[in-house]
């Protein structure tokens, strides 16, 4: 298998949740690829849920659209997945990586790359606040959340310039959960304290920039760091919002490429 992540892109296009949503993940393929650019990074929530037909449909017709225009598609994994079916594929001895279908690829919690000068890592899992309406193993699994084994090798020495999420990390400030909750309090907690494992392994190793999905909200904020520096975080938004707000164009260090190709 050769890895979608061993070429350095140009441009880079980071993708908020899409859920299985065919049409929505048809249309923004489409428009990433007349912006121009050929790789795709999802971050999470993506729609590999159970081995059924619809979950096959989705991925059939989103690999058949990613070869038709040339392009692949990498993803870590969000809290709504088939954590279970998605753990038991093999992870390709050469590059690391999940191979889902020929131009679809997981990317293993704490997984890391170079793009020339900067180092990537992905890192999914979340917690469900609605869990208590899913149903385990059908729409809900355990498995969501980050171990401690996850955070340990996520946490593991060297710098990482950009680090890719599912979860935002705890300390930053997101408009859609301002305001009084409707989630059971218990359920409000682990989730918070989820997202303090994301803090937890950005506190130690720094990136420059972290991007993630799951709150369904387009924002910018920072994240400060006990040294007193700074890690710049961007959420996207989701298939329920406007594709604009899903969508993120970066260079391969992260920073904002939108301009460069007429998409801002």
């Amino acid at each position: 298998m050769s890895s979608p992540l061993a070429v350095v892109p140009d441009v880079v296009a980071l993708a908020g949740d899409w859920h299985g949503n065919i049409p929505f993940a048809m249309s923004q393929v489409d428009r990433i690829h007349m912006a121009g650019a050929h790789l795709i990074v999802q971050l999470g929530d993506f729609g590999f849920w159970r081995d059924d037909p619809a979950t096959r449909k989705y991925l059939s017709r989103l690999d058949r659209s990613l070869a038709t225009r040339d392009m692949q598609l990498a993803w870590i994994d969000g809290n709504h997945e088939d954590h279970a079916r998605l753990n038991l594929l093999p992870v390709d001895v050469e590059t690391g990586l999940r191979p889902i279908t020929p131009r679809i690829t997981h990317i293993p919690r704490g997984y890391r790359w170079v793009w020339g000068g900067a180092t990537w890592m992905g890192l999914g899992g979340a917690h469900s606040v609605d869990r208590l309406d899913r149903v385990p193993g059908q729409s809900w699994w355990p498995q969501e959340y980050l171990t401690y084994e996850d955070v340990t090798f996520a946490s593991r020495p060297g710098r990482v310039d950009v680090l890719l999420t599912h979860d935002a990390p705890l300390g930053v400030d997101i408009p859609a959960l301002r305001g009084p909750s409707l989630w059971p309090v218990e359920e409000i907690e682990l989730a918070q304290r989820h997202q303090a494992l994301i803090a937890q392994v950005a506190e130690t190793v720094h990136p420059a920039a972290l991007f993630h999905g799951h709150m369904h909200c387009a924002y910018r904020d920072a994240l400060r760091h006990a040294d007193g520096s700074e890690t710049q975080v961007r959420g996207l938004g989701a298939d329920v919002g406007q594709w604009r707000e899903n969508l993120a164009f970066v260079d391969s260090y992260g920073r904002d490429a939108a301009a460069d190709i007429g998409f801002a």
